[in-house]
């Protein structure tokens, strides 16, 4: 599982700062920002991505109700923390 706080870099080059992960039907979900290197911050370039475990390589989610429902599930964690 990739946690929050890790630094990735995926195939477009550029890095990544995980913002949240999260696992559903044993799946790694992460929100990820692409950081910004000249400026050594997060930009709002914020991407919702799937970690597969067999190949160790992050993905685009391509199913739409997939992707609503990782959206949902960040967002409604997000509201239980505050």
């Amino acid at each position: 599982m990739i946690l929050e706080d890790t630094i990735i870099k995926l195939d477009d080059n550029k890095e990544y700062y995980v913002l949240d992960s999260l696992m559903i039907d044993n799946n790694n979900f992460i929100m990820i920002g692409e950081i910004d290197s000249l400026k050594d911050e997060i930009t709002k370039n914020i991407k919702i991505m799937h970690y597969d475990f067999s190949t160790n390589k992050v993905r685009k989610i391509t199913d739409k109700s997939l992707l609503y429902q990782v959206v949902e599930s960040f967002a409604k964690r997000e509201l239980e923390r505050q």
